[in-house]
């Protein structure tokens, strides 16, 4: 018999297929898998349809994933079986073994505790389970305890089964940590998920404490949370005592051997005492509301990332959300995490309409941060003449404040629509800039560098200098900041030099 199987983490995705193989580029993967009888296929998602091909070959399609990490993808080709669960609220839960251990009921404890655990963190977390299934599968060969691919868990025999006639009650408590560990791993690491590996121990150093809160619900006897000083927290005292010892947050980590040599104690178990303090000097509840408003923020990420790629289907729920606002402006019931992202998106993708309610709820709002918000959605309108006007706002200090004026520069200088006419502006409007903020008006820095960081031509090389020329009295603590737009700007031309054609012809 055979199996084959994945193990993508950290950076081995690649070798499966092209990929940006880096936790931060998440995307959607629609997975199609070629096998034989007697083998099936499994991967994150389930299946849609196997269909016949040629040579006895079979092909199996599953639905399309949400946006994932790379190193989170996983398939399998075995001809495993499985024994089944469900609860009232979680999706079908699986445990996949090799027939023999379904036969002789070893997945029976992982397919009890395995629901109730899902259950128990979808209330803890305050965030459903966000897959249609969950699926574990125990390998006979493996070489991690478990890999918490999502939807599709992965665990050395050991980890996963256990037979209560000849394993010992340390084995049944060490397969519970390990269900509980991977499964809080779905929530945090692969719903949310670090930019880079220097932060590995925010992923594990959660499980790691939350594998005690997990296997203490199914298991009270255990007494679990009387446990963690003896495992995790001597652990992480002996080797954080030697001088060899490292920061939690890894420092030059840029190759495959950096990041792998991050999964050891300091990640796992100072990572867990570091979660496990927060917890105790916060409280639990204050602790449960904080991952929860982690998942919100999350989704705010999601949110703006998806619409800022052009998706359809985020763009008109933005849109939706604001226009119900619009129909009834004392009434916003847009969530505090995602006005930032439906304001600007609205204003975005509407028109003077969209701004101009924008802009009444500027003028009167009181509260400093909503206002604020409300200011950073202005200045993502795509209509030029509007662009414009806002400019001309900036002028009168009683439509915008002159403190307020540097923030409505640096989020046009953001805009790709906005920001030639920002420049513009800014060198023909100098005189009156330098005026009101005078020499000593540090945000200038950030006014240079936001409106020129992209210039890449000949042709904005020499604006710049005729800038740096014309206002050389002018500039006062901005002299430094243009200096360093003309050097960058000289770079990127010789970027564009020795590597545009290079990848033009490669995304070609």
């Amino acid at each position: 018999r055979i199996i084959a199987i994945s193990q993508m983490q950290p950076t081995d995705a690649r070798k499966s297929f092209p990929c940006f193989d880096e936790p931060a580029f998440k995307a959607t993967f629609k997975i199609f898998l070629w096998h034989k009888d007697p083998n099936y296929a499994l991967s994150n998602m389930p299946f849609v349809i196997t269909e016949e091909r040629y040579g006895g070959w079979k092909r199996t399609e599953f639905e399309p994933t949400l946006r994932m990490s790379t190193y989170l993808l996983a398939f399998v080709v075995s001809e495993f079986g499985y024994e089944q669960s469900f609860t009232s609220g979680t999706p079908p839960t699986r445990i996949y073994a090799r027939p023999e251990q379904v036969l002789n009921h070893n997945v029976e404890y992982a397919k009890n505790i395995t629901p109730v655990i899902l259950d128990y963190y979808e209330s803890y977390f305050g965030v459903d389970y966000p897959l249609p299934k969950s699926d574990q599968i125990a390998v006979p060969d493996f070489a991690l305890g478990g890999m918490e691919n999502w939807g599709l868990v992965m665990y050395r025999e050991t980890a996963l089964l256990f037979d209560a006639a000849i394993n010992s009650a340390y084995s049944k408590q060490r397969v519970a940590r390990v269900i509980a560990h991977e499964l809080s791993h779905q929530w945090f690491g692969d719903l949310i998920t670090p930019l880079w590996w220097d932060e590995l121990w925010l992923n594990e150093g959660f499980a790691t404490f939350i594998e005690y809160i997990g296997t203490d619900y199914v298991e009270p006897g255990f007494r679990m949370m009387d446990q963690f000083v003896l495992y995790d927290l001597h652990d992480a005292l002996t080797v954080d005592a030697l001088t060899t010892s490292r920061p939690i947050i890894a420092e030059n980590v840029t190759t495959p051997d950096d990041i792998n040599a991050l999964f050891d104690d300091i990640s796992y178990s100072k990572g867990g005492c570091f979660i496990r303090m927060i917890s105790e000097f916060a409280g639990e509840e204050a602790f449960k509301l904080g991952l929860k408003v982690c998942h919100l923020i999350s989704s705010y990420y999601t949110i703006n990332t998806a619409c800022s790629y052009g998706s359809i289907d985020c763009i008109e729920h933005a849109q939706t959300l604001f226009h119900t606002w619009m129909a009834d402006p004392s009434n916003n019931t847009i969530s505090p995490n995602l006005r930032d992202a439906v304001y600007c998106q609205a204003v975005a993708n509407g028109g003077s309409d969209e701004w101009d309610f924008i802009w009444g709820r500027y003028q009167t709002e009181g509260d400093s941060h909503e206002k604020s918000a409300l200011q950073s959605a202005l200045a993502c309108t795509k209509q030029l003449w509007i662009i414009q006007r806002y400019l001309e706002y900036t002028l009168d200090s009683t439509l915008v404040r002159n403190q307020d004026a540097y923030s409505v520069y640096v989020g046009l200088c953001g805009n790709d629509y906005a920001r030639d006419l920002t420049w513009d502006f800014l060198r023909r409007e100098w005189d009156y800039i330098y005026e009101v903020y005078g020499s000593g008006f540090f945000r200038i820095n950030s006014i240079i560098e936001g409106c020129t960081s992209r210039f890449s031509t000949e042709f904005e090389l020499k604006e710049l200098e005729t800038f740096k020329e014309s206002r050389s009295d002018q500039l006062g603590t901005g002299a430094r900041s243009v200096d360093q737009a003309l050097e960058l700007t000289k770079t990127n031309i010789q970027w564009r030099t020795d590597y545009e054609d290079t990848v033009f012809s490669w995304l070609n």
